[in-house]
């Protein structure tokens, strides 16, 4: 997303028997486990875990509770209730030395899953809830929306993309307690691409902004944004930005998706509109800064991304399941684990041939330009999913001359100073020329610098030969 606005840590006997100690402590010691239900359901079954670890089922009325004594210091905990009829109501607990450890309430069935662990004096515990209601006629449901201030003047949106933006969200800007976003300034008035439209927008002010294309998919935002009183927003092509893609495969409609560079997270959906369970929601995040992100099914149920830094020119995908909403908290960064290279052509030729390749392997592999599509003066190529290895470079113009080469190149130090994402400027011209005045062919070109033994690889292709008559004209940089 391009965003722009104007302005802009004898002795060994007393350890032993300190070890000793600590582990009898630890076995003469015991947890008070609670299961419980109440409600208006008339009969209900229920399934739970005892202090052995097996599951127990029983068919009771409410209300009901059983108390269980768990010896050890950490240990699996799970209720599921199921309302036997189609009427009434049931609200369940889990409880451990008597505190609360999770409660839900549901109409047909509910379930409480997790672990509980003790050290000391500290506690640590991991769970989640699921619950399920019957099902009412769906009634129609009108997003809250945030008032924003009576406007006599307008905001200008510019729209470079290729797809239509087909809603427009503002609010004023409270980190503290962020309102509703606004209605869709753009309901009425969708933003073609490659055109501009202006909108009723209080200016100056500060505000959020969030443009979506006609799916939903948020094409940019902005927070916080000190608008000036000729204020503009360009959006520009999703082509050129970063995307992540929120791939929901749980069975959990999301209906949070939070945004933010720190602490302050920001929500990106509009009220009534969930990522449904099947569905995906692309958003653009331009690389460079340390992303955080947060999912929140309509149930509760939470799992946060955290550090995310999108590489340059790379999209991702952000999976969401069942097994990570019940693990519920955060989860490391995702970690690309491949280098994203842009080749760029400073020269005025185009480049028809890019070969790169782990040196290991010795050929240089398959031409990495599409067939017919050659990089321009002034254009780039971008070589995405790269393994972090030792790599083998060449580029060759439309006449067949290797303009460029880089040899044994360790990406691993590359990676460590610059990032996963790297580019490789062309910029020489040919200013060797090898002439073949021989009856035989050429097979092998090799460079070895001056007071060196050790020869460079073959720039030849394995295919590649210099014929009788013929020439191969290369780039030599000055040592």
């Amino acid at each position: 997303m391009y965003v722009r606005t104007r302005h802009l840590q004898r002795v060994a006997l007393g350890l032993g028997l300190l070890v000793l100690m600590l582990a009898l402590a630890a076995c003469s010691g015991g947890h008070e486990v609670v299961y419980s239900c109440t409600g208006t359901a008339t009969e209900v079954s229920v399934r739970y875990t005892d202090a052995d670890g097996a599951s127990v089922e029983e068919t009771v009325s409410l209300p009901w509770q059983v108390s269980l004594s768990f010896r050890a210091n950490s240990f699996d905990l799970e209720l599921n209730a199921e309302n036997n009829t189609d009427q009434g109501d049931l609200s369940c607990e889990i409880r451990v030395d008597g505190d609360s450890i999770a409660s839900v309430a549901g109409e047909e069935s509910i379930s409480i899953s997790g672990s509980y662990a003790k050290q000391g004096n500290t506690v640590s515990q991991n769970v989640s809830t699921r619950f399920t209601n019957r099902e009412t006629a769906a009634e129609p449901e009108t997003p809250p929306e945030a008032s924003l201030p009576p406007a006599s003047s307008r905001i200008e949106i510019r729209n470079f993309n290729e797809v239509a933006i087909c809603a427009l969200h503002f609010r004023e800007t409270n980190l503290d307690d962020p309102p509703p976003w606004s209605q869709n300034l753009a309901a009425d008035e969708p933003i073609p691409g490659g055109e501009t439209r202006q909108f009723p927008l209080a200016l100056p002010g500060e505000y959020d902004f969030k443009a979506e294309d006609c799916e939903g998919n948020i094409l940019g935002f902005l927070v916080g944004a000190d608008l000036p009183a000729d204020a503009y927003i360009e959006i520009y092509r999703t082509a050129d930005s970063e995307q992540l893609t929120v791939v929901n495969q749980s069975s959990e409609d999301l209906c949070g998706l939070y945004v933010g560079l720190g602490d302050t997270l920001v929500d990106m959906l509009t009220g009534g509109r969930p990522i449904a369970a099947g569905s995906s929601m692309r958003i653009v995040l331009p690389a460079g800064p340390l992303w955080n992100l947060r999912v929140e099914s309509c149930n509760g149920n939470i799992n946060t991304l955290t550090g995310l830094q999108m590489p340059s020119g790379q999209n991702m995908d952000w999976t969401i399941t069942d097994e990570t909403l019940a693990a519920g908290g955060e989860v490391p960064a995702m970690d690309a684990k491949a280098i994203v290279l842009e080749v760029i052509n400073a020269t005025a030729t185009p480049l028809c041939e890019v070969y790169l390749n782990a040196a290991s392997r010795g050929a240089w592999g398959t031409n990495r330009v599409p067939e017919g599509e050659p990089i321009q003066p002034s254009g780039s190529l971008f070589i995405r999913n790269i393994p972090v290895d030792i790599y083998n470079l060449k580029v060759v113009d439309c006449e067949g001359n290797i303009v460029a080469w880089s040899l044994n190149t360790e990406y691993d130090r590359l990676v460590e100073q610059y990032g996963l994402a790297l580019s490789y400027t062309v910029d020489g011209e040919p200013n060797v020329a090898i002439l073949n005045h021989s009856s035989l062919p050429i097979c092998g070109v090799a460079i070895r610098p001056t007071g060196t033994e050790t020869w460079l690889p073959n720039l030849l292709n394995t295919d590649q030969t210099i014929e009788s008559g013929e020439e191969l004209r290369l780039y030599i940089p000055a040592l």
